[in-house]
């Protein structure tokens, strides 16, 4: 397999367990913009919100995990702020936003946790409410990647901004999966953390390290809010816009990357990120958004209602699945469902139902022949065929 190496992984993670277990076959191988306008063209259009994705890593900058050679990680995970833990496997890591034209987001977060003020950190990333699917390595492990618009890094004490310049639209970050067990993952540390030295790139790295740090575990594993990663190592730039998979030494291959990453035409935000600490073991996390940039959006319809977890169904037995949306301009609408494997590796489509009258509450139905984890989501789209989001995922479980 050349250069790259790596270890594929199978993750039985437990519902809040601080570690899970794993088996591990190994095979080897200036700092804002200022306010602009962008205009599609189309002639149906209005003036909408920034819909984005916050999200909050806790990190300790030297880890007291380490690594297969026995060194400590660099900005190892520790805690994901606003993570949400509902039943079963639904966890949600970060909190949704939307941010009018000029209008200004703040947040205030109160953590506690094992860290020292010394060696704990903050970093906070914006991503885009939509979503395309990707795929974490070799066509396989699909996922939902939302692509990053604005980060930020401060320990306690600090102020930090979301950095423009010429080279870069925005501060880029590196998720990477990674294991203390994988004796090829210390060379994707080694190469991030030289380059993070050097202050020539404006990025964060982050080490998921999946065992050891539940969180860790439950977000590279899972497909609708994660990565559905199952090879370690990997990196993630940008909410995966970029991956690279593999103990590579070759620097520029991260430089490449990040390159891509910070060439990207993100939405333009200011993004604020203040750290103040407050006792022992706690901070006060304080973050300021302000979107500066009008987009004219088509008036596509909103995303739909997502139906409440499906729990102890039968298999083969029918069950009715229900939705509704509304679209801006009172356009009729048409839905389809996606009924999903939970690793989303079989996606089977409903196709088109309607047109509905938008706000209307429709039903279909549906049979899970087997027992197992499995997805849904819904979209739609009005008569004119433009499609909003994606629902958030809705579990269902066989038994």
């Amino acid at each position: 397999m050349g250069k790259n190496k790596i270890m594929f992984i199978v993750i039985i993670s437990i519902l809040m367990m601080t570690t899970p277990s794993f088996s591990m076959p190994t095979m080897g191988s200036g700092q804002n913009p200022p306010p602009v306008s962008k205009i599609t063209g189309v002639t149906n259009t209005t003036s909408g919100p920034y819909e984005g994705r916050l999200r909050v890593y806790v990190v300790q900058p030297l880890s007291p995990w380490k690594d297969h050679r026995r060194d400590p990680y660099h900005f190892s995970l520790l805690d994901f702020p606003l993570v949400t833990v509902p039943p079963f496997f639904t966890q949600k890591w970060d909190e949704d936003i939307s941010i009018g034209y000029l209008d200004t987001y703040s947040q205030t977060i109160n953590w506690s946790g094992l860290a020292t003020r010394k060696n704990v950190m903050v970093i906070v990333g914006v991503y885009d409410a939509r979503s395309e699917i990707k795929y974490s390595y070799n066509d396989t492990g699909p996922f939902f990647a939302h692509n990053l618009d604005a980060a930020a890094g401060a320990r306690p004490g600090e102020t930090a901004f979301n950095t423009v310049n010429d080279n870069f639209t925005h501060t880029v970050i590196v998720d990477v999966a990674t294991s203390t067990r994988c004796p090829y993952c210390p060379i994707m540390e080694d190469a991030l953390y030289n380059l993070s030295k050097t202050g020539d790139y404006p990025f964060y790295f982050v080490n998921m390290i999946t065992n050891r740090n539940r969180y860790a575990s439950w977000f590279n594993a899972n497909p609708s809010e994660g990565y559905n990663s199952f090879v370690v190592p990997e990196a993630y730039f940008d909410g995966g816009y970029e991956m690279l998979v593999g103990g590579d030494s070759d620097v520029n291959n991260y430089i490449s990357r990040i390159q891509s990453c910070g060439k990207r035409d993100v939405h333009q935000l200011n993004l604020s990120l203040s750290v103040t600490p407050k006792g022992l073991c706690k901070l006060v996390i304080s973050i300021t958004i302000k979107n500066n940039e009008e987009v004219h959006y088509p008036l596509k319809p909103v995303e739909p209602y997502s139906p409440s977890d499906l729990l102890h169904l039968a298999p083969g037995e029918e069950y009715t699945v229900q939705s509704h949306t509304t679209d801006p301009d009172g356009d009729d609408v048409y839905y389809m469902f996606e009924y999903s494997t939970y690793g989303l590796d079989v996606i089977t489509e409903s196709g088109w139902f309607g047109p509905y009258h938008s706000g209307d509450v429709i039903n279909t139905t549906y049979v899970w022949n087997e027992t197992g984890s499995y997805y849904i989501r819904v979209r739609a789209k009005d008569v004119n065929n433009l499609e909003g989001p994606r629902s958030e995922p809705t579990y269902v479980n066989v038994e």
